[in-house]
């Protein structure tokens, strides 16, 4: 079965990560959120709290099908920020993952 990481920085558009999370698994896909942060909680740019499967340094080895990176105004710059992020995303890219 595919596997999707979708990426959740705080300040995270959450119609783009919502949607697309919704429309992956009922495709039966497998998804699992990773908070691109200290703890599992993330808060979206409209103050919704969301519980990410996972933090993204406890699951920075794993190699997924694709990577989904919800922006916003926040998200964007906070995703482009993570130098964790930066190395997840290059990893995945130099093994022809979908990003």
């Amino acid at each position: 079965m595919k596997k999707v990481a979708v990426l959740l920085a705080p300040g995270f558009e959450e119609a783009e990560a919502i949607v697309t999370l919704d429309i992956l698994r009922r495709l039966h896909i497998d998804v699992e959120t990773l908070a691109c942060a200290e703890s599992r909680a993330v808060v979206s740019y409209h103050d919704i709290p969301m519980v990410a499967d996972s933090t993204l340094s406890e699951r920075q080895q794993a190699l997924f099908d694709a990577v989904v990176l919800p922006g916003g105004p926040q998200g964007s710059a906070n995703l482009a920020a993570n130098p964790a992020v930066i190395a997840f995303v290059a990893r995945h890219d130099a093994a022809g993952k979908l990003i």
